[in-house]
């Protein structure tokens, strides 16, 4: 398989890609959303479900656009004018396809280290320029004004914030943090009520063992909160959880086997407290392979190794 260019970045990335990724993340009307459901389906898919996502987008669409590095692609040529009906459910997908999907399929042995060192870069280069642009659809009352309700519209539209969110420097977090202010406040007013999460906002951002705690209880509880206001103040809380991480130590510690970084005595003692949370599953020869390529500038091929139950 030759390397695509970036000129070819549009016949990889189709709007028949990015209208099945959409379809398989949402498969509801834009009309109704069972929230228990979503919630559910969002923050804990099913292997049948990542299975179908491999089989949609990798070869079709991952695995070409790996042949592209060490150049990160402008993904953005990809999308419709902003004055197109569809321009949101575009970028929706497009940041779905790069920035979700390869945390479900990729996340162990030398794969781990393209989520961060490449798909990570494509769709923060493409929220920053949208940003920028002033095009990136965040507006609720545009979803709204396609037809969904104000709920559907939330699931679809927190998503696209991931990218900051998950970003190594801490700018990122505080260029996001507007769009988490206002998030809230739109819950608060749909609701009614007040987030309890106001009050310990300020704590939690500089709470490092937050983030950990709040996953590992969603994964006792077998599900995040089922209410529309309860799930999403909860990402709120869970969003502002990453914050203090970054800005402590300018990285995510966890990262850095998958990305072949050395740990600093302090990340170590964090990695031990937190008891290895949100490390790739690596074998040690994993870990010395990629410390090896970060050494040298060499990348392993991104593997083929479909999801198993």
């Amino acid at each position: 398989m030759s390397a695509p260019s970036q000129a070819d970045v549009s016949t990889i990335i189709t709007p028949a890609i990015l209208q099945t990724v959409l379809d398989i993340f949402f498969p509801w009307p834009k009309d109704v959303v069972d929230v228990k459901a979503a919630t559910q389906h969002l923050m804990a898919p099913s292997t049948k479900h990542t299975q179908r996502v491999f089989d949609a987008v990798h070869f079709q669409v991952l695995k070409p656009l790996s042949s592209l590095r060490p150049d990160i692609p402008d993904v953005s040529v990809c999308l419709p004018r902003a004055d197109d009906p569809v321009y949101a459910e575009r970028v929706c997908a497009l940041i779905l396809l790069i920035d979700q999907v390869p945390r479900f399929l990729y996340n162990r042995g030398l794969d781990a280290g393209w989520i961060y060192l490449f798909f990570d870069q494509i769709t923060q280069k493409l929220v920053k320029k949208l940003l920028a642009e002033e095009r990136f659809p965040d507006s609720t009352s545009l979803w709204t004004g396609q037809g969904y309700t104000l709920q559907n519209a939330f699931f679809h539209k927190f998503l696209m914030y991931a990218p900051l969110i998950h970003s190594d420097d801490w700018e990122d977090h505080e260029l996001v943090d507007p769009a988490l202010i206002r998030m809230r406040e739109e819950v608060e007013a749909f609701a009614g009520r007040i987030d309890r999460g106001r009050a310990t906002r300020d704590a939690d951002r500089e709470d490092l063992y937050l983030f950990s705690k709040m996953i590992i209880a969603m994964a006792e509880a077998g599900a995040p909160p089922e209410t529309f206001d309860g799930f999403f103040f909860w990402i709120v809380r869970l969003f502002d959880a990453h914050y203090g991480i970054v800005k402590r130590f300018g990285r995510y510690p966890y990262r850095n086997s998958a990305n072949g970084r050395e740990s600093t005595e302090e990340e170590v003692g964090f990695l031990v407290e937190t008891e290895g949370f949100g490390e790739s599953r690596m074998t040690r020869e994993d870990v010395e392979k990629a410390r090896e390529n970060a050494r040298n500038g060499t990348w392993e091929e991104l593997s083929d190794t479909r999801p198993v139950a």
